[in-house]
């Protein structure tokens, strides 16, 4: 166990919460009327999705003109926020939103060294929230703990507003999982198994 594990095992939520069993008639007649109704609506969902990929897109260019921030430390940023986001446990969804995110903003504005990993470890923190349930979102001390208290937490607060800001404040960007998950509902598959599912998903 990491440390970043350690700590969310010590500061986080409960890793098991005992859930009531969902009755599986239920279970399958939401799953069909989640089909029909994808399929009823793909391609408004994919004009939409394609919409939304061009106004998020990011201008590498203009991540090359910052004057400390390099493109080798990207690596470096992208091991942390990878091992944080395993610690808490947070959808995958999340980890793509939070790259868009950071590199959004580092196209934007001015992104000194010191504040890279500030910027990296809010941009999940408001990814979370946006994708995560409220459990699962960190909160201010364990950010604050993560990044061995190099910032504390009225730091998070002001970056996220600084964040939210520049982006004026959209968020949503589809990610791959959003891509592939819309490919696998509109082509019928609801008599399909789990198996199938997952093979035709991976040959995606």
């Amino acid at each position: 166990m990491t440390s970043l594990q350690q700590q969310r095992v010590k500061y986080g939520p409960p890793h098991h919460i005992k859930r009531r069993p969902y009755h599986p008639i239920l279970e399958s007649l939401e799953f069909q009327t989640n089909q029909h109704l994808i399929q009823e609506y793909s391609l408004d969902i994919v004009n939409t999705l394609s919409q939304l990929e061009s106004l998020t897109l990011v201008n590498p260019a203009m991540i090359d003109l910052q004057p400390e921030i390099q493109w080798f430390m990207r690596p470096f940023l992208l091991d942390f926020l990878i091992e944080l986001h395993s610690s808490f446990k947070l959808q995958p969804t999340t980890l793509f939103l939070c790259l868009n995110i950071i590199d959004r903003y580092c196209a934007k504005r001015i992104v000194f060294k010191r504040h890279y990993q500030l910027v990296g470890c809010t941009a999940l923190w408001i990814a979370s929230k946006y994708e995560d349930k409220k459990s699962r979102v960190p909160t201010l001390k364990e950010l604050t703990i993560m990044c061995r208290n190099a910032y504390d937490e009225e730091m998070f607060v002001q970056m996220e507003m600084h964040i939210l800001s520049t982006l004026d404040w959209s968020i949503g960007h589809p990610t791959l999982e959003d891509c592939l998950q819309l490919a696998i509902d509109s082509n019928n598959l609801s008599n399909n198994t789990t198996n199938d599912i997952e093979n035709k998903s991976v040959s995606l």
